[in-house]
């Protein structure tokens, strides 16, 4: 699920929010690879990552975003916005349900009326096996992500980046982020309850999803 081959259909959602110059709040941008995109399409982005070290390789990868912002959902604050995007699964960074349904509420309630949502969930167990090792490289940085699933409901994915320094040698960190697979009818009822009609589906347009990712797609009222 490249955000290369997502980004046409993200373009497309948010064609009005760009007409009106309206501003779009990415969640778990990562290294940038959907940012760019949205940039490159003249929308005003406030690129969030709940990791400094994703957020400075977005930072450094796309620098025409507006902001660029630490936010860890579901305690930090988030802006009025008129669109909020993510892909990755971002709201699935927890050991527990409920912070994830707390993070849709304060999703919902970001959004301004007539305002767009665009993000993927993990809502079934992916299996019990390890998950192969993907590798992304930039210029000047490198990413390796492997995922283990110790047991039904739960997934746990391990992050290596290295990032080049001044001095020209590589800066190295590790991360583990632990992820809870969630009910996705509850997950639609909680944004429902807070305005946000959206629907679950397979895909991103033509993009089909991996076995236990949905997409969430929606508007507020």
């Amino acid at each position: 699920m490249h955000p290369d081959r997502l980004a046409p259909t993200f373009l497309q959602l948010l064609a009005p929010i760009a007409e009106r110059g309206g501003t779009v709040l990415e969640i778990g941008c990562g290294t940038g690879m959907l940012t760019r995109h949205l940039v490159a399409a003249g929308l005003n982005v406030i690129a969030s990552d709940a990791s400094a070290d994703m957020l400075e390789l977005a930072r450094e990868q796309v620098p025409g975003a507006v902001a660029h912002r630490v936010i860890a959902l579901p305690d930090d604050a988030l802006p009025e916005v008129d669109a909020i995007v993510g892909v990755g699964h971002p709201l699935n960074y927890f050991t527990g349900a409920e912070p994830v349904h707390a993070s849709l509420t304060a999703i919902a309630n970001a959004l301004r009326p007539g305002g767009v949502l665009a993000i993927d969930l993990m809502v079934r167990t992916l299996g019990l096996e390890a998950h192969p090792p993907m590798g992304r490289l930039g210029a000047d940085w490198a990413l390796i992500s492997t995922m283990d699933i110790p047991e039904p409901g739960r997934s746990v994915r391990h992050l290596t980046t290295f990032v080049r320094t001044e001095d020209g040698t590589y800066r190295r960190a590790d991360e583990d982020h632990e992820f809870v697979h969630v009910d996705g009818a509850a997950a639609l009822e909680t944004l429902r309850r807070n305005g946000v009609d959206a629907t679950l589906g397979q895909a991103f347009g033509p993009v089909g999803l991996p076995e236990g990712l949905a997409s969430v797609i929606g508007a507020k009222a």
